[in-house]
């Protein structure tokens, strides 16, 4: 096994010395990006040595890859694999540590599995049990009902009224979150907004989102009020503290070797078995609960 520490201007800088135009699936534009605008790589100590020349070839031109993102409380993890077209080619694993990288070949997945069984629990319980297909703009509205109902449940545990069984949120909290939201990696709403590029709805899409919710039996609207439907409250239950985020990305260079084909998968974590994960696609957002053996197996 090959097992290397690299600086990211380096290893920038062996791809270039490989290959004069890499594959739009190398690793080479994000590293250049996290070395920072206008930086170049210092190629004059750069030497490529035989025995990692496959591996470097395979990064400049990989036929396929594969990321996997786990931010935890106690732990930050990303690994992204990388496939050769060429047959005989290694296969090798990228992943950050501290400020170099790290370059594993064959990838240590054994390893990768077991850390992430660790702090996902290696469990086929779903706790939440849901799957919903909305809107971008509903998704989004979903997002902020979530955090608005948390946020009212977290004031209740400061007031002492934790026994309170009325779970119907106020119109204008959710209208308040989508305007104003909440910072901080604890809540949903910002991170979905800022991963779709999503906007604040005007009051008349917002009206009209809620309603579809409504249509679709996710929440039940009155006059000012809304809702949660069972399977929403689960949700709001499984998710009321976050303990993790995940992300799940993979594509494929197309036959031009020009184009990607791509599939992302974002989601986070709440308390054991409540795992709400998402997949968006054009205006659709596909909404649905996992276990902790489904995210492994998917990654």
């Amino acid at each position: 096994m090959q097992d290397i520490l690299i600086s990211p201007d380096n290893l920038v800088a062996l791809i270039e010395q490989v290959s004069l135009a890499p594959s739009s699936l190398s690793p080479i534009s994000i590293l250049r990006k996290f070395m920072g605008a206008g930086q170049t790589p210092q190629r004059k100590d750069v030497i490529l040595a035989p025995p990692v020349t496959p591996l470097i070839e395979t990064l400049a031109d990989p036929l396929f890859m594969g990321s996997l993102v786990y931010r935890g409380q106690r732990i930050y993890m990303d690994t992204s694999v990388y496939i050769s077209a060429n047959e005989g080619s290694p296969v090798v694993a990228v992943s950050s540590q501290q400020d170099k990288l790290r370059l594993q070949s064959p990838p240590p997945i054994d390893p990768i599995g077991m850390m992430l069984a660790e702090q996902l629990g290696n469990t086929l319980f779903d706790a939440l049990e849901i799957s919903w297909k909305v809107s971008t703009q509903e998704a989004h509205v979903l997002m902020a009902i979530l955090d608005a109902a948390r946020k009212r449940e977290f004031q209740r545990f400061l007031d002492d009224e934790i026994e309170s069984t009325d779970s119907s949120l106020p119109v204008s909290a959710v209208a308040e979150v989508l305007e104003r939201p909440p910072k901080g990696g604890q809540w949903l709403t910002p991170g979905f907004s800022a991963r779709l590029k999503l906007g604040t709805p005007n009051g008349r899409d917002f009206q009209a989102t809620l309603l579809g919710l409504s249509e679709k039996s996710i929440i039940e609207m009155s006059l000012q009020s809304i809702g949660l439907s069972d399977a929403l409250q689960r949700t709001l239950a499984g998710l009321l503290l976050l303990e993790g985020q995940f992300f799940l990305y993979s594509a494929k260079l197309n036959e031009d070797s020009k184009t990607t084909s791509s599939a992302e998968i974002n989601g986070v974590q709440g308390r054991t078995g409540a795992f709400l994960a998402w997949i968006a696609a054009g205006d659709e957002v596909q909404l649905f609960s996992v276990s902790a053996s489904g995210i492994i197996n998917l990654a």
